[in-house]
């Protein structure tokens, strides 16, 4: 009989803790108490207890998710021998080529383990089908993926009818069931290769059916040299059945660790028998829930004592795993890389009612409205105040949706960007350039459709370079409000991130010349006035058709006319004429700015490990 050698990976921790602050009072409290231990390479490892045991502090630690705890967290490498008849090509990698190579190659160090981690929440972009992400997902986390279209359809195809997709495979992920969800998302992570993953309750909110089958296919990788870890809150019987190891939590302590069909047998060690039909993952999690602990017994004290510390970590036989960014290289190239995210982008944009028709038919009617208000207001010489209020207007309504639009919509995408950049999908800048580079062409219609309808209705002076300065200047405000948007976005949730965009907007606006000119603003306060990027778009948009020698507008004799020459009442206004230059090299800076920022904040934030 054939048998192959597989090199697995296990993973050995000693002495864990790890501390968070609570309350308002910001009350230091500690989450796991010391734990150590080992979770067995090639082995199908449950991680049991209680709701506030630490389950998932500990996997996200393991994940390397978490990094400010105390104690060490190391990888060891295994040589597991699996026979012929055993191996499943459906759940080893999806290449011929590689298979054979990772089966009879050189040893894989286990500094080079590749780990996969699945969070409990479903964190999908919704806007596209099943089939859409999967075959997204296989293009970025599979290398040589057009050498190798066919083989990658058949495992795609497996892992569908697997975990029973095939009825919504042209069903946006918006309208699929939660346990759908679920199951798309550990479908799509179980695309690429892997020696260790990570799922944190895949379990919960499917049914018993669906439950089942989940397990059963992650009992099936284990079986195939994998390892497989993942916190579940409370089994079924038949679900427990299917580890090969557990261990168990309570409290931030361990009460258990060690082969599943052992569990029972220690426990009648210490008196502690679990009653007939009684799951036996009910009885465990009672006892860590301290339901049997009394003065007498103090089981659950004894169990800590005997499990929270044992001799079998050995740390000089592991090592420490290396960084992601230094030891794996992404699946596809960066020109790949950046093509796939602009049509996944693209896809989103023109599905997305709310950023992209919705926001079209706002800017239409914002527009006719100020247009009623204002209108034909350029040709009339006694309302050139007037007209300075419908540009600073107009401004605002560039401004606003594209700032708090963003701002509601991006803490959404930010949770997705997290997952997909742990998981080394793509990296993080490629995404980001694609984000800005679809967002682009929105806005320029966006610009171009409001600055039409504004620019003719309120009867500015119709000269080709004025237009394209007035609708330049709007592209870069709309923009720059954007960007501001993504920061916000990117550091904050969606509650306190419109609370602060709004906050920040408003002297924004006071010192773009809101019912006062800037030269009338206290000079001690005034300096603040030159970060406010709208002052720069009002400033640049009067000039332009107010400035630069326009025509003086005609004055009948019994009207007396302040401002039959629009350069006068730019310098009221103490703004330059000749300036539109300027405007356009600050806002351009805002931009950039913002933008590198707004990639500082969000890459810190996307990997941060706290």
């Amino acid at each position: 009989m054939t048998a192959h050698n597989i090199t697995s990976f296990g993973i050995c921790f000693k002495n864990l803790k790890y501390r968070t602050k609570i309350g308002l009072k910001r009350e230091t409290k500690e989450i796991l108490h010391g734990l150590s231990g080992i979770l067995p390479a090639g082995a199908f490892t449950a991680i049991l207890g209680p709701s506030g045991s630490g389950k998932t502090t500990l996997l996200n630690i393991v994940a390397g998710c978490i990094n400010s705890h105390h104690g060490d967290v190391e990888f060891y490498a295994k040589k597991i021998c699996i026979p012929q008849q055993q191996i499943n090509p459906d759940v080893l990698p999806s290449f011929e080529s590689e298979y054979v190579e990772r089966l009879i190659g050189e040893e894989v160090k286990c500094e080079n383990a590749v780990v996969t981690y699945i969070p409990q929440e479903t964190h999908l972009s919704c806007l596209l089908t099943v089939s859409e992400t999967f075959q997204i997902a296989a293009e970025l986390k599979l290398p040589n993926y057009k050498q190798y279209k066919k083989v990658v359809k058949n495992k795609i195809k497996h892992l569908v009818d697997i975990l029973g997709l095939n009825k919504v495979l042209d069903t946006r992920v918006s309208c699929i069931s939660g346990g759908e969800k679920k199951r798309l998302a550990i479908g799509i992570e179980l695309l690429s290769d892997f020696d260790v993953i990570l799922l944190d309750e895949p379990t919960t909110g499917l049914d018993s059916a669906s439950s089942q089958i989940c397990i059963d296919y992650l009992k099936s990788l284990a079986v195939n040299g994998k390892t497989v870890i993942c916190t579940i809150h409370q089994p079924s019987a038949t679900v427990l059945q299917r580890f090969d190891h557990l261990y168990v939590l309570s409290d931030g302590y361990c009460i258990y660790q060690g082969p599943n069909n052992n569990l029972l047998n220690v426990l009648e060690e210490y008196d502690m028998k679990c009653p007939c039909y009684h799951n036996p993952a009910d009885f465990i999690i009672e006892i860590a829930s301290g339901d049997y602990d009394n003065n007498e017994t103090g089981i659950k004290s004894k169990l800590i004592e005997n499990f929270n510390n044992i001799p079998e970590v050995k740390t000089q036989t592991c090592c420490k795993l290396q960084t992601k960014s230094t030891s794996h290289q992404y699946a596809a190239t960066s020109t790949t890389q950046l093509s796939i995210l602009m049509r996944r982008e693209y896809l989103k944009a023109i599905r997305n009612p709310t950023l992209t028709y919705l926001r079209l038919a706002t800017s239409v009617a914002n527009s006719l409205v100020l247009c009623a208000i204002f209108w034909k207001v350029s040709e009339d010489i006694t309302k050139v105040w007037f007209n300075y209020n419908a540009i600073l207007g107009f401004v605002l309504h560039l401004m606003m949706p594209s700032l708090m639009l963003t701002i509601l919509t991006f803490p959404c995408e930010y949770a997705v960007i997290k997952r997909e950049s742990i998981n080394r999908w793509y990296s993080l800048k490629w995404y980001y350039a694609s984000v800005t580079l679809i967002d682009l062409p929105i806005c320029i219609i966006y610009c171009l459709v409001s600055n039409a309808i504004f620019y003719t209705l309120t009867a500015q002076p119709w000269e080709f370079w004025r237009f394209a300065s007035f609708t330049g200047l709007g592209f870069l405000i709309c923009i720059i409000a954007q960007s501001f948007g993504l920061l916000v976005g990117s550091l904050l949730n969606v509650v306190n991130g419109t609370f602060v965009g709004s906050a920040i907007s408003f002297p924004m606006m006071l010192f773009a010349g809101f019912g006062m000119t800037f030269k009338d603003i206290p000079s001690y306060i005034r300096w603040i006035g030159h970060f406010s990027y709208l002052k720069y778009g009002v400033e640049g948009m009067a000039a332009s058709v107010m400035g630069y020698n326009r025509t003086d507008l005609f004055c009948p004799k019994d009207v007396v006319c302040l401002y039959s020459d629009s350069q006068q009442f730019l310098d009221d206004m103490g703004v330059a004429s000749d300036q539109i230059f300027f405007d356009f090299i600050v806002l351009i800076a805002f931009f950039v700015g913002l933008r590198v920022v707004t990639y500082i904040c969000l890459s810190k934030r996307v990997f941060c490990k706290t």
